[in-house]
């Protein structure tokens, strides 16, 4: 089986500026789609498992593939566990900085914690608890 964690994220902040300056947009969007699955009947049952949504929700997605793999029968051929969950907080720190003291907050931030970011995703990543995977199911 193949297992891979993790990429470097230097350049995650230039690729996601426009999240913050399109923040209205994204805004009425996320809220258009929210009122429409607000409208819709709630689930009492997973789809997958059939576990009562109670007892299910505490699940993450690891175990929700892993339960997939053993109820079809699947082997799983290689798996890549990835996510942006430092990057994310990173960046949601700097948004929510203080502007009497920006220049000193911004330098700290940089100071300590860009220069660990990897790691700390990687963390997250070997751990299988990271935002993301891409799996690969054969049949057995």
């Amino acid at each position: 089986m193949i297992v891979k964690f993790s990429k470097s994220y230097s350049n995650i902040l230039n690729i996601k500026k426009d999240f913050y300056k399109n923040n209205n947009i994204n805004l009425k969007i996320a809220l258009k789609i929210n009122n429409f699955y607000r409208k819709q009947k709630k689930r009492e049952k997973c789809k997958v498992c059939k576990k009562k949504i109670k007892d299910f929700f505490i699940k993450n997605t690891k175990e929700s593939l892993y339960f997939l793999a053993k109820k079809y029968n699947l082997k799983i051929a290689g798996e890549w566990w990835f996510g942006t969950d430092i990057p994310d907080l990173y960046r949601s720190l700097l948004q929510s900085k203080n502007k009497s003291n920006e220049k000193i907050y911004n330098k700290n931030l940089n100071k300590y914690l860009f220069e660990i970011v990897d790691e700390l995703q990687n963390v997250i990543d070997k751990k299988k608890m990271s935002s993301q995977v891409h799996m690969i199911f054969k049949k057995n």
